[in-house]
């Protein structure tokens, strides 16, 4: 008899267990299944990443380990609008050991001791997540945090979030699965909301995002990685998928995408501010070009490589140069009409990687950018270094036009550490993340252009983070001579 009951119980678990609601990697239906069991196909593995997002008997597998210079998450080719995801996921190991994870409250905040200092504990650790519609901003958590997995993480933790988002981003309760064991996300999209499901329990009942995109790519997040001593630099994505399935609910026509920029209401003033986008020899989202969207007081903007942007007289063509490229050296021509443009009074912004550029160039680094990204040792100075998926708590330094309108905030990206800065550069914003320098944006010490440098910008999280949107938009006016 007990064996019967034994027996009767197993199947009734069976039929309650989320991912047992289809078979292996077949979609039920009206979904589509996002991945065959088979290989990678309707998936985008990030270029270099040498096989470190495989699958394995049946499952996509990620090691947290891969080698591509640029994003390391596994993105879908297909943009998706509002839609039903279901995906079984689970975290084979945790073998970070992070000691700053906070207590936090129903209502997203974080607990604080008797002496106001915030409470935190240290834990085993492993973390990815589902990216939702093209950014990394709109993630659904995975993680081993007390909180429990399906948390909507930046929309609880930005500043300008409300009370209200924030409180809605924060799970109702704690569903996941121990570490190794299957888990599986319901995670519905629809307008501006996000509501998520684990394991059948219901710990976002409805998220309203006020800037979620009408679309976007899915991916799944790449977290962590290994120092040179082989040890773990923070809580890595040591993660498996499977039975992945799609229901779109307002499928847009194929091809149809819409811009904000293309608005009427978006439209260029009668006076904007004509800048030059450099970009080249570095791997980039191409969720960064949305940066300078929605803008009026910017005109059309003009993309080109440093190979060819140098090479007639910019002067009288653009008031500001925004450079995103990566170049090692120009011919004598190009650097006289750079020095031509600088030396005129125009506006120079230097975004992340571009700190790399013309490090035989003293008069570049020294005179108008004022810092740069060491890419060897120099006597007994050891190189530069950088880490990606790095949270960021940003501070604002001093009063400036730039950024006198915004708050501090925090952001997920790649810090620099070990850079060379002039101290005759003034400080902007500066962070205490123990892998990036203390400064992360200035003034160059130009005399006669007005130069911004921003360490920031590795992206894709951070491209459609309000803090930094306003950040980078203020510095093309204020390099411009609009901002005063």
């Amino acid at each position: 008899m007990m064996k019967r009951r034994a027996a009767l119980l197993t199947f009734v678990g069976l039929l309650l267990t989320p991912q047992a609601w289809a078979a292996e990697n077949k979609a039920p239906k009206d979904f589509v299944s996002l991945f065959n069991g088979k290989d990678l196909a309707g998936w985008k593995v990030p270029a270099g990443d040498n096989g470190h997002w495989k699958v394995v008997d049946g499952v996509i597998d990620y090691d947290a380990q891969s080698e591509a210079s640029g994003d390391k998450s596994l993105w879908s080719e297909r943009e998706y609008g509002d839609f039903i995801l279901h995906v079984d996921w689970r975290l084979k190991e945790a073998p970070f050991l992070n000691k700053n994870i906070p207590y936090i409250l129903p209502d997203g905040t974080h607990a604080r001791d008797i002496h106001g200092k915030e409470m935190r504990m240290t834990l085993p650790d492993a973390d990815s997540g589902v990216f939702l519609r093209g950014d990394g901003r709109f993630q659904v958590n995975i993680w081993c945090w007390p909180i429990g997995s399906g948390e909507l993480y930046s929309m609880r933790t930005e500043r300008a979030s409300s009370p209200e988002l924030r409180a809605a981003a924060t799970p109702r309760t704690q569903a996941d699965k121990p570490v190794g064991e299957w888990n599986h996300f319901e995670i519905t999209a629809q307008g501006k909301t996000v509501k998520v499901v684990l394991n059948g329990k219901t710990v976002i009942p409805g998220a309203t995002i006020p800037d979620l995109p009408a679309r976007g790519r899915l991916a799944f997040q790449h977290h962590g990685g290994k120092s040179k001593d082989g040890a773990w630099s923070g809580p890595p994505s040591l993660v498996q998928y499977k039975n992945i399935y799609i229901k779109e609910l307002t499928p847009a026509a194929p091809g149809e995408v819409k811009r904000p920029a293309d608005s009427a209401s978006q439209q260029p003033n009668a006076d904007p501010v004509r800048a030059l986008l450099i970009t080249g020899g570095h791997d980039h989202e191409t969720s960064f070009y949305t940066l300078f969207e929605g803008y009026k007081d910017l005109g059309r903007l003009r993309v080109t490589d440093s190979g060819t942007a140098f090479q007639s007289d910019l002067r009288d063509k653009y008031d500001v140069l925004i450079m995103y490229d990566f170049s090692r050296d120009l011919k004598e021509t190009s650097k006289k009409n750079l020095r031509d443009f600088v030396e005129s009074g125009k506006g120079i912004v230097v975004l992340h990687h571009a700190l790399l550029n013309y490090q035989e160039w003293p008069w570049w680094i020294e005179d108008v950018v004022g810092g740069s990204y060491r890419l060897r040792k120099d006597g007994n100075i050891p190189s530069s270094t950088y880490k990606g998926d790095q949270r960021i708590s940003v501070t604002l330094e001093g009063k400036h036009p730039i950024t006198k309108t915004m708050e501090p905030f925090e952001v997920m990206d790649e810090t620099y550490k070990n850079m060379w800065i002039s101290p005759k550069v003034k400080p902007l914003l500066t962070t205490d993340n123990p892998n990036s320098d203390k400064l992360l944006a200035w003034i160059g010490p130009c005399d006669t252009s007005r130069v911004v440098a921003i360490q920031l910008g590795h992206g894709p999280t951070i491209f459609s983070h309000p803090g930094y949107r306003a950040l980078v938009h203020n510095a093309i006016l204020w390099s411009a001579g609009r901002l005063k």
